[in-house]
């Protein structure tokens, strides 16, 4: 029998950001006695710490990775000091979102009035990956909001 790793990090195409959990399982509850080791190495050998908990079962190990830098890491799982299947694995993690980083102008953050449809841009370009939400306040129902990108080929 043999170790399981099972998680949403482990997805290819997996959004994973500094700044968020990076959670990952093992499930060595049919691997018999054991040691579990998990390394995280990113560029120029940079380590992310690797925090790992008793999971909600017996074999069941809850993997955290805390990189300090956006970049590819190589992920090693290893039960009794060899690799279990799937491992080594690489994860990409991107920048975390700065929100000092946007930028709002336009005539409608400026000079609105009432019942005219009035516009303004919001550029996201330099903070980073992460969901853009519009929020204003006022009246329930008064307003009526379209976000769309002034780009299609660059939707930031």
């Amino acid at each position: 029998k043999q170790c399981k790793l099972l998680g949403h990090a482990l997805k290819p195409l997996t959004v994973l950001k500094i700044g968020e959990p990076i959670e990952f399982r093992v499930d060595a509850s049919d691997a018999g006695t054991g040691k579990l080791e998990v390394s995280a190495v990113g560029a120029r050998g940079v380590q992310a710490r690797v925090f790992m908990a008793q999971g909600d079962r017996p074999g069941i190990q809850d993997i955290q990775l805390d990189p300090i830098r956006s970049g590819k890491y190589r992920i090693g799982v290893k039960w009794s000091g060899q690799h279990v299947p799937g491992s080594p694995f690489l994860i990409r993690i991107f920048p975390g979102a700065d929100a000092s980083k946007c930028r709002a102008y336009g005539p409608g953050l400026e000079n609105g009035v009432v019942g005219k449809l009035t516009t303004f841009t919001i550029e996201t370009r330099n903070a980073g990956s992460g969901v853009l939400k519009v929020c204003l306040n006022g009246v329930k129902d008064a307003f009526k909001v379209e976000v769309k990108p002034v780009s299609s080929q660059d939707v930031r």
